[in-house]
């Protein structure tokens, strides 16, 4: 448990809140109380968006030109571990991750914002406009990471 993420959604039998909670700080884990609609909403871009998208990958390489074996010969260190994601999610079980997917009530809230930033990024290819793509890269970056 040394450095996991526990999540603990209290809802009933608050008496032993306290007694779940030390047991997991005493192996190590990073323990934090949230409501389940926060969890929800956290678990939404973690799980549900972050597998929905793999999920839309794998679908781009079946559509594609090439094959798995053949595009292993072009790729990338950074491809190759998406590659091993993706097998993970559809090979293991799938039934898990759509459950994940659509179980979660927040990731049909946040499916109307992945459509709008996807055609935002979309019209920035679109038009070859490299600088623009740069720049909305950077302004990720310094606004993900500034509190670091």
């Amino acid at each position: 448990m040394e450095g996991q993420n526990v999540v603990l959604c209290p809802a009933r039998a608050p008496r032993w809140l306290p007694r779940i909670k030390a047991l997991f700080a005493e192996a190590g884990a990073n323990v934090v109380e949230v409501t389940p609609e926060r969890h929800d909403a956290a678990m939404a871009v973690i799980q549900g968006m972050n597998h929905l998208h793999s999920i839309e990958m794998a679908l781009l390489v079946e559509e594609s030109a090439f094959d798995l074996e053949t595009l292993k010969d072009f790729s990338t260190p950074i491809f190759r571990k998406k590659v091993e994601i993706l097998e993970r999610i559809l090979k293991n079980n799938p039934r898990l991750y759509a459950e994940i997917i659509c179980g979660n009530p927040a990731v049909p809230l946040l499916l109307e914002s992945y459509r709008k930033s996807l055609e935002a990024l979309c019209e920035i290819v679109r038009t070859g406009d490299a600088e623009r793509l740069a720049q909305r890269m950077e302004s990720l970056a310094g606004k993900l990471w500034s509190a670091r």
